[in-house]
């Protein structure tokens, strides 16, 4: 009814159709929730979020053809938009499945699918089976990728039902199976077993079940071949059997015995006397080790190390484990259901080359009272030690709201490139430009995202945050900065080689170079200010890095060319100035003109920083790179 009030006022509020087409798609009302997102595409067709909500709507209603052609447009105006490519392939696995014939093989009694559906075949039975011509798969596979190897591991020629190639996106983990090697590609959220050679003999997850896990870091195996894999996204463990079927699965997000908050490793250990065998989890956000049967039941915790006599605390009491883990324990945002009005208009006018980008957003009062009753994130990163604030600011950042927030920001940064034509690094400067704008307050009270957008302030570290989280999105590979004695926090963006220039600030991290971005003011890409230069600031990922989260900073070159010729041409306004009644009467009227046309370039420097290209355009014709220093003096 809130929605339905909002769109009585003004029948245009695109992001009041997205919310409302949102819930009814999570209501599994397909067919409202088409016409929805209809309506926000009639008022916005530039925007691929709402294409390919469009199409998540569509394959909810079976009409996979059509959602293929939503998902399609929202590609075309974001290629980079690897949950919509997902979306895409499995509109179209469905559609081919719908068109198709069930597959008919011969001589495979021997061969099982699991409940979860992943495909295997044992070596014995490998040489068995002989399917007809045209396997399902492979003629799957050429339909949706046009006959292109999906990827560089080979595959047995006996083993047809099962890809003919799978290559490796983004691998985070392996480990020895039986007699095998278990591989997780986490861009394919798939487990692949294989032999040295490269031979798979098992597939769990992938292409043909996009939606089995959601974030696998890690994989283990027993000695009776079971498979144990991980999911930090569900924080949830999986137990399969050697054949693939599914045997027991167990965890949730908690901090009690069983639960998991960002865990990041499994592995599995024996002991021969006597003989015991657990399965160990690395609970990263809770910092301890859990210990559990082969069955999942838990056995025992280990919080504490101590290292003068050797010997390991070993915590089993829950109210001290509890104790332990409360002060860094991240609770998500509760909704303010009693939200009067239920909506907030907010209006943004972004500076972009030359033009200023003008747009709106709906903001849910509920979520964003809700944010402001959440007092877990009012902690002063730059006085305490990461280790207490590192687990808050992901929990941050993974909060549904903010991803929300987020998203939505970046829908509308992104609809106003597409509007306005604007190159990669214009879209780039857009995004920090958008957080740059925003007025900067030095307030104990941090803010999320959203209550950044409903009242357009933020602190330093609320603004790095959100910049952090808008270019993690877009693709980039981006670090957080915290300056130890400062208020300033920052973001770093990764460059594909070093500059090692003095002008351009870089920070090195794990044999990668990353560039600094001030948040806190319209700035230039690189320049710090001289307070800042000399500390060292904490340096984290808050976000996983793969191949999704690779993009370097755009037009590196040409920003460090400003960076110098804004360098060069201080030092001779500097000498100027400080020489100004040493030059003869016939030099003067040169020294002048010369003097004011550089104060001239620097005011439009300072005035445009966000347009890369026209400060690279306004220094060249300007020339005042070749003012030449020989006046001649008294």
């Amino acid at each position: 009814a809130a929605y339905d009030q909002a769109l009585a006022n003004n029948p245009e509020y695109f992001e009041v159709w997205m919310d409302k087409g949102n819930l009814l798609l999570s209501l599994k009302n397909y067919q409202e929730a088409e016409e929805a997102f209809d309506h926000a595409i009639a008022i916005k067709q530039s925007d691929a979020s709402a294409w390919n909500a469009k199409g998540k709507s569509l394959v909810g209603g079976e009409k996979y053809a059509d959602a293929v052609t939503a998902f399609s447009e929202a590609l075309r105006l974001n290629p980079n938009l690897t949950e919509v490519k997902k979306n895409q392939e499995n509109a179209k696995f469905k559609l081919f499945l719908e068109s198709n014939e069930t597959p008919e093989l011969t001589q495979v009694p021997e061969t099982s699918f699991s409940q979860a559906d992943p495909h295997s075949l044992s070596d014995q039975d490998a040489g068995k089976a002989t399917p007809k011509p045209g396997n399902w798969l492979s003629d799957f596979l050429t339909f949706l990728f046009g006959g292109k190897a999906v990827s560089p591991s080979s595959m047995s020629s006996d083993v047809t039902d099962l890809p003919n190639q799978v290559h490796l996106l983004s691998p985070v983990d392996i480990c020895q199976g039986n007699n095998s090697l278990l591989i997780i590609d986490e861009e394919n959220q798939s487990i692949i077993r294989s032999d040295s050679s490269g031979t798979i003999t098992l597939l769990i997850g992938g292409i043909t079940q996009p939606e089995l896990f959601k974030q696998v870091t890690s994989v283990t195996s027993d000695n009776l071949g079971n498979i144990y894999i991980l999911d930090a996204g569900t924080d949830r463990i999986y137990k399969f059997d050697d054949s693939g079927e599914i045997m027991t699965s167990w965890g949730s997000k908690g901090s009690e015995p069983g639960q998991f908050y960002n865990p990041r490793h499994i592995e599995y250990i024996s002991f021969t006397d006597p003989l015991k065998e657990f399965i160990t989890v690395a609970d990263t956000g809770n910092n301890r080790i859990q210990l559990f049967d082969l069955n999942g039941t838990f056995i025992n915790v280990i919080s504490t190390l101590n290292g003068f006599n050797g010997s390991i605390l070993i915590t089993s009491d829950v109210s001290q484990q509890n104790m332990l883990s409360e002060t860094r324990q991240y609770l998500n945002i509760t909704s303010e259901e009693k939200a009067n009005p239920r909506f907030a208009e907010r209006s943004f006018n972004v500076q972009i080359r030359d033009i200023t980008y003008s747009f709106s957003m709906m903001i849910d009062r509920s979520m964003y009272l809700g944010a402001q009753k959440n007092e877990i994130i009012d902690v002063n990163v730059n006085d305490k030690n990461p280790e207490q604030w590192e687990q808050i600011l992901k929990g941050e950042l993974n909060d549904p709201i903010t991803i929300n927030a987020i998203s939505n920001t970046a829908s509308q940064l992104q609809a106003g490139s597409f509007d306005n034509k604007l190159s990669d690094s214009e879209t780039f400067d857009l995004f920090c430009t958008f957080i740059q704008q925003i007025p900067l307050v030095n307030e104990s009270d941090k803010r999320y995202p959203i209550e950044v957008l409903h009242d357009k302030k933020a602190s330093s570290s609320d603004k790095a945050l959100f910049l952090y989280g808008l270019l993690y999105q877009a693709g980039y590979d981006v670090v957080f900065l915290s300056y130890p004695g400062t208020s300033h926090c920052a973001v770093a963006i990764r460059e594909d080689k070093s500059v090692q220039k003095p002008v351009m600030k870089e920070y090195g991290v794990e044999n990668k170079s990353y560039i600094y971005l001030n948040p806190d003011k319209p700035d230039i890409i690189g320049r710090i200010e001289s307070s800042l230069n000399s500390v060292d600031p904490f340096i984290l990922h808050l976000f996983p890095q793969n191949v999704e989260h690779s993009r370097t900073i755009p037009d590196k070159e040409k920003r460090l060319i400003i960076l110098e010729t804004l360098d060069m041409v201080g030092k001779k306004q500097a000498f100027i100035e400080a020489n100004l009644g040493k030059f003869s009467s016939v030099a003067r009227k040169q020294v002048n003109a010369d003097l004011d046309k550089i104060k001239k370039v620097k005011t439009f420097v300072e005035s445009n920083t966000w347009n890369t290209e026209g400060i690279d355009i306004r220094l060249k014709n300007s020339k005042v790179g070749e003012i030449q220093l020989n006046y001649g003096v008294k």
